[in-house]
């Protein structure tokens, strides 16, 4: 690849990360569940090792809330690169990711107190947010992105900067290579720098079509957790809305977990003694359980 197509794709990759950057201040990032959940699997009953206490799932990207899920961040990129950088603008330029089911997402949002979170999934009110050291999180797994929402503030930023930084369109035949090459070598490397190096040329595309949101889903102020899996064996399977869905569980150490914040219609003394005498028990000392201050009856 010439000098003048690297220096394009880390400044790809730079905007890229800028809108799914995490801002610097937020430090707890939150779950909203229900009480069930956090007794049945989050908190581990008997964890097999120290730093293995709490549990996560990462459920299989088809199966999100949204019903476009991906859908929306393909499409979209899809336009930028036939506008902006590919000369075939025939053919469907981004294939469906529903070829490559193998992709599985945490989410966690940045607000701590949320009416419409707690409305749609905190049990209406009668569930909890359980609140996480972002630091921790990423250290034990991966890197956290923020969705960025596709609102037309965005839509313009993104073809200002598509404007500022397009060439000479390369063909579609040169881009199939390139894709396919860097996630073959992103899926068997192991050396942490390598995989960066390769990110800077097509990946970039890729994940924004995953961490791209309609706007309607902006009250989420999601921060996603993503994981590429295809070992049959780490797939698990539970029942929910009518579907079978795969997931993944991802342990982390119980130092992770900060704070429960209790659902506004909730019993809420009697449920905050219970679930800081279930916490204790178990060995979280340090967890702050404390009730949610949203006016809201359910």
């Amino acid at each position: 690849m010439s000098p003048e197509r690297q220096a394009l794709y880390k400044e790809i990759k730079s905007f890229i990360e800028e809108c799914t950057a995490i801002p610097k201040e937020v430090n707890i990032i939150y779950q909203y569940t229900n009480i069930e959940s956090l007794f049945n699997g989050i908190v581990v009953k008997e964890p097999k090792k120290k730093g293995e206490e709490i549990c996560l799932w990462a459920s299989n990207y088809m199966y999100m809330n949204d019903p476009n899920e991906i859908a929306t961040g393909q499409k979209y990129v899809d336009e930028l690169l036939k506008e902006y950088f590919i000369e075939d603008s025939s053919d469907k330029i981004v294939q469906d990711l529903e070829d490559s089911p193998d992709y599985y997402i945490t989410s966690f949002s940045m607000n701590r107190d949320s009416l419409p979170m707690w409305g749609m999934y905190g049990k209406n009110g009668a569930g909890i947010a359980l609140g996480f050291d972002r630091a921790i999180i990423e250290k034990a797994n991966s890197t956290l992105y923020k969705c960025s929402y596709l609102s037309k503030d965005l839509r313009d930023k993104i073809k200002a900067f598509c404007e500022k930084v397009k060439g000479e369109k390369i063909s579609k035949k040169t881009l199939d290579f390139i894709f396919i090459i860097t996630l073959f070598a992103l899926l068997i490397n192991k050396d942490k720098k390598q995989k960066e190096e390769m990110i800077d040329t097509f990946i970039p595309f890729l994940l924004f079509t995953i961490y791209a949101k309609d706007p309607a889903y902006k009250y989420e102020d999601e921060i996603r957790l993503l994981i590429h899996s295809d070992q049959d064996a780490k797939i698990k399977y539970r029942v929910q809305n009518n579907l079978i869905i795969p997931y993944i569980e991802s342990l982390f150490p119980k130092e992770a977990l900060k704070i429960v914040l209790v659902g506004p219609t909730n019993d809420m003394k009697r449920t905050i003694r219970s679930i800081k005498r279930y916490l204790d028990f178990k060995g979280f000392h340090e967890v702050d359980v404390v009730e949610s201050k949203v006016p809201y009856r359910g």
